[in-house]
């Protein structure tokens, strides 16, 4: 039924607040496993300077390995357009 086909002081069938209460307790679940993910980690100040320098090391050796790429300009206007 749309909603203002509904007459005031009609209550709402059962079983479309039943179905409103699933959804809301099924979408808190994907919530819950991420609290427990995030509980589990443990971030101090050593673990993320560690992360820091190990990613560090990272980008010099992929800077290493990957020969410098030439600078190139825009292409030139094609003549018709000049």
């Amino acid at each position: 039924m749309r909603p203002c086909a509904i007459p005031p002081g009609t209550y709402v069938e059962w079983s479309i607040l039943a179905a409103l209460a699933l959804a809301y307790a099924a979408a808190s679940i994907p919530g819950l496993i991420a609290a427990v993910f995030y509980g589990m980690m443990r971030v101090t100040r050593d673990t993320y300077e560690t992360t820091r320098g190990a990613l560090a090391d990272k980008r010099a050796i992929i800077a290493a390995q990957v020969p410098p790429v030439a600078s190139v300009g825009p292409p030139d206007a094609p003549s018709h357009l000049a």
